[in-house]
């Protein structure tokens, strides 16, 4: 019988930390997700009390103006998208 050519394998052994970054885009996306859900009710979005959560900081609030990469709320405070953690609605 002849002898057949190896396979190449990569070494295992290196770190693994794709899946932290894997994790932000999914939580990054499910953000999004929670904003447009925001932005597409039929109410008056001043009307809606939203909660945010951020690295730093908690905010009961009220969501004025959405800019690309930031929110500002109805006390114009501007919050950084790339800086949420989660945003809900309160009843």
């Amino acid at each position: 019988m002849t002898k057949l050519p190896s396979l190449f394998h990569e070494d295992f052994k290196a770190s693994k930390r794709h899946n932290k970054t894997l994790c932000y885009v999914m939580d990054k996306e499910s953000i999004e997700e929670q904003l447009d859900s925001i932005f597409n009710k039929n109410e008056p979005l001043y009307s809606q009390k939203v909660w945010i959560e951020t690295k730093g900081k908690s905010y009961a609030t009220r969501i004025m103006e959405r800019r690309k990469t930031e929110l500002i709320t109805i006390n114009r405070e501007t919050i950084p998208i790339k800086e949420l953690k989660s945003i809900k609605r309160i009843s």
